[in-house]
């Protein structure tokens, strides 16, 4: 005869941060003016500001504020035998 058994215990904690976010801009990927009066400045209408965020260049963001944000979890136990 054999016997056996298996004890799990899982948890699973969340933290939802309603306030974290992050800004990304089309400026850090943009095109240096050649020529004008504003030769030497970035142009406003070039770049991409999803190319910025795969490149992970933010320019601005938020902070986690562990008092306001909501924290979920759940404990599961499984017996077997």
């Amino acid at each position: 005869m054999t016997f056996g058994g298996v004890l799990t215990f899982q948890r699973q904690n969340e933290l939802d941060p309603s306030s974290a976010g992050f800004s990304f801009s089309n400026l850090s990927t943009s095109d240096i003016l050649q020529s004008g009066q504003s030769a030497g400045t970035v142009d406003p209408a070039a770049g991409n500001s999803y190319a910025s965020y795969l490149l992970g260049n933010v320019i601005g963001g938020g902070t986690i504020d562990s008092g306001t944000a909501t924290e979920t979890g759940i404990r599961m136990r499984n017996y077997s035998f």
